[in-house]
This record gives structure tokens, C-alpha cells and sequence, in this order.
């Protein structure tokens, strides 16, 4: 049955798994002071391209980027990334460049923690981290009274990865909660 739908339509499981957009994969949050979040078995052949969110808890550190890794098992890729940072101070006229490079062990979610006690918020965009053949991304993170920014990047080895870590630049996190979404390849 096509999309969208009518009042009376008698729906299957297929129109159903069909229509839907973003998927909840899996919820897992951080403990009290950790230095990482790993979050296994969310990327699979189910989905090609996912959607991750960071909302709540704290870093212990101010002025700190939200940084991450691809995972296979339980083994974080630390090679071959290439990132383009940008983000502005709110109220400024222009965009500064915060950094490109290439053959980094991170990849940035961008943004800054003006506060130790702000709030932690951030979306990641990735494309084919289960397919083998290099993984595509694009986030955006929010900092408070300092920055906003944005990123984008490219993980250069053609491998499958099944999760994801998360984690400060610099000090731990506490309380922090990511979600994982798929989005539907129907």
C-alpha cells in the first residue's frame, strides 16, 4: 500500500516497515566521571545510514569537543580520519575554522562546553559504518554562551563497523545519553 495512508487502510508489517523514517536502534547512557562511552552492536546491515544523539549530563571540562570513534567489536578504529571543524562564537559576523585534517585518530562532533554543569547536546549524521567501503559524516554540536559548530568527514578504511565511542577531548562525562536511529532504507 502506498504512502500516505487513509482512514480504513488495513496495514502490514511490510507498508509499515516500508513508511517508517528513523528507527530507535538503541539508547545507552554514560556512568558518573567516565572518560568514554562505547556503544556496541547499533550499526548493522538493517540500515545504512544512521542518526546518533547526545542529550544531557555534563563534561567535567569546559571548552571541550565532543569526539568519537568507529567500533568493530570492541576495537575503536584510530586511524584515517579526515575532518573539517568550523564553528562560530554566537553574536560573531564571520565563521572561524577551527581545523582541517586529515589522518586523525578522532573524528569531531564539533562545538565547545562553555560550563563544567552545561548541558551536553550533539547530532551525528553517519553514512554506510557497516558497509565496507569508507564512512561518511556530518554533525552539529551546540555549546552554551561560547560557540556552535559544525562538522564533516570521511573515515578512509573500507571496513564494517557494528558501534560507535564516544567521549570528551579532555576530562569525563557523567549521565550523558545517546541515542542510535536508523534510517529506513525502504
Amino acid at each position: 500500500m502506498a504512502f500516505p495512508y487513509s482512514s480504513g487502510d488495513v496495514l502490514t508489517a511490510a507498508d509499515l516497515n516500508a513508511s517508517s523514517g528513523l528507527v530507535l536502534v538503541k539508547v545507552q547512557q554514560a556512568g558518573t566521571a567516565v572518560s568514554s562511552l562505547t556503544v556496541t552492536n547499533c550499526f548493522s546491515s538493517t540500515f545504512d545510514n544512521y542518526l546518533l544523539t547526545v542529550t544531557g549530563g555534563t563534561f567535567n571540562t569546559t571548552n571541550t569537543q565532543v569526539q568519537g570513534r568507529l567500533v568493530s567489536g570492541s576495537t575503536p578504529a584510530t586511524t584515517n580520519y579526515k575532518n573539517r571543524l568550523l564553528y562560530s562564537l554566537y553574536g560573531a559576523s564571520t565563521a572561524l575554522a577551527a581545523s582541517t585534517s586529515t589522518n586523525l585518530n578522532v573524528l569531531w562532533w564539533g562545538g565547545t562546553k562553555a560550563n563544567a554543569t552545561a548541558p551536553v547536546f550533539g547530532r551525528l549524521h553517519i553514512f554506510g559504518p557497516f558497509l565496507t567501503d569508507g564512512t561518511f559524516f556530518t554533525s552539529d554540536a551546540y555549546g552554551t554562551d561560547v560557540a556552535a559548530g559544525s562538522s564533516t568527514g570521511y573515515h578512509s578504511t573500507p571496513a564494517s563497523y557494528d558501534g560507535f565511542e564516544i567521549f570528551p577531548e579532555t576530562g569525563t562525562m557523567t549521565d550523558c545519553t545517546v541515542r542510535v536511529y536508523g534510517y529506513n532504507n525502504g
